[in-house]
């Protein structure tokens, strides 16, 4: 899967919205017709515009961008509405990868994360829907942990994501689903739709899918 984030951050005085990126891996298991369970691995991107003094003891008095890019671990019930339709809703633990300061085009690496929480949590909420193999959603999170320590307001991440994916054809054997009104004993020869009676009599159909 990989997307888009429109990233901010709740109580960060001035700051505007930075576009990032993520991307990553995700499997599901489908409960029923109306209910599905869905884990991810995403790699992705947050952070902020926010207004500084000065960058290793440069005076810039300017505003920069915080990048932060974060481990996030999703996991979500998806609710099937008609078709391929659904709406989310999850858990989703975070944990703080690296912070990067982005200042007209120059990258400054923070390695020092004493100042900020390494983890996040959150819950977010979406919508989606299923085209065949390709998966499409958009999705509202905000996170509950302080982003940065020591601060008498919370400062919160938040994110709207765009995000695209594709969901790999399942292989191997047939599945099979007996109908009938009374005892069925046939077996099923995965790929042929051939239905054997066991014991003389055929009293059902079996469909192979």
């Amino acid at each position: 899967t990989v997307g888009l984030n429109v990233a901010n951050m709740a109580k960060e005085e001035g700051g505007d919205a930075l576009v990032r990126t993520n991307g990553g891996v995700f499997g599901g298991y489908r409960v029923g017709r109306f209910l599905a369970v869905q884990a991810e691995l995403l790699y992705s991107g947050s952070g902020t515009s926010m207004y500084i003094d000065d960058i290793e003891g440069q005076k810039i008095n300017d505003v920069v961008h915080l990048n932060m890019t974060y481990l996030n671990i999703p996991v979500t019930a998806k609710i099937y509405l008609v078709k391929g339709l659904n709406v989310h809703v999850g858990v989703q633990p975070g944990f703080l990868v690296r912070k990067r300061l982005n200042y007209r085009g120059d990258k400054y690496e923070v390695g020092d994360k004493e100042d900020c929480n390494t983890y996040d949590f959150c819950v977010p909420l979406g919508i989606g829907y299923d085209f065949g193999h390709l998966t499409f959603d958009v999705r509202y999170q905000q996170g509950t942990v302080d982003v940065i320590k020591g601060d008498d307001e919370k400062t919160l991440n938040t994110l709207l994501c765009f995000n695209f994916g594709y969901k790999r054809p399942r292989t191997g054997g047939a599945v099979v689903r007996s109908v009938a009104a009374g005892e069925i004993t046939a077996g099923a020869i995965a790929g042929q739709g051939v239905a054997r009676p066991v014991g003389g009599n055929l009293r059902g159909i079996t469909i192979v899918t």
